[in-house]
């Protein structure tokens, strides 16, 4: 989770159709996975670490990743409407920077990327990550620890961040210290103080 392992960035360009069949998680990775770096030498960003943590989720628990998530996560904190199925043609386009829309897609993985959530949905994941949040999914010192440093962020990815710690980077913005997580190519929050 800090972008540390040495992995490659991955293949962010397989995409598929809502409703067109798709490869399975494993197939995918034995053509994505590559070795960067050394473990813990330097911040590589990876798809494909968030990826193998997909498998690794669900050969431990014994359910599907989003059977998991939605399991120790969403019910817990009450987050109704996010899924990892695609919700149907009724769903909210999405846009990008430039403010065009994004195409609706679906990915042969979960752990990267895939979730589709209402702006409620992620605020509730994202106030459950800040120490002092009213919920049981992350203790204090696990809220601490997401926000730890790990990792100094250098090259393309160190205009926006400083360091990286488990899923969060940091830095400062105008003298303001922020907290950023990114749990997907889209979809992302910041919260600024501590």
């Amino acid at each position: 989770m800090s972008e540390a392992a040495g992995l490659g960035f991955g293949d962010f360009t397989e995409r598929y159709a809502p409703g067109d069949a798709r490869p399975g998680l494993s197939d995918h990775l034995d053509r994505d996975f590559r070795k960067v770096a050394s473990p813990g030498a330097r911040y590589v960003y990876s798809k494909t670490g968030y990826n193998l943590l997909e498998l690794v989720i669900e050969d431990c628990a014994g359910v599907g990743y989003a059977a998991f998530v939605e399991r120790e996560i969403f019910t817990p904190l009450r987050i109704k409407l996010a899924t990892y199925d695609w919700p149907g043609p009724a769903m909210t386009v999405g846009h990008d920077l430039r403010g065009w829309p994004v195409a609706t897609y679906v990915s042969p993985w979960r752990g990267s990327e895939g979730l589709f959530a209402t702006a409620s949905d992620i605020a509730r994941l994202a106030a459950a990550s800040m120490t002092g949040a009213d919920q049981a999914v992350l203790s204090e010192a696990g809220a601490r620890l997401l926000r730890r440093p790990v990792v100094t962020v250098d090259g393309l990815f160190g205009v926006t961040a400083e360091g990286y710690g488990l899923g969060h980077s940091w830095g400062k913005i105008l003298g303001a210290r922020l907290v950023a997580c990114s749990p997907g190519d889209y979809a992302r929050y910041v919260g600024v103080g501590q």
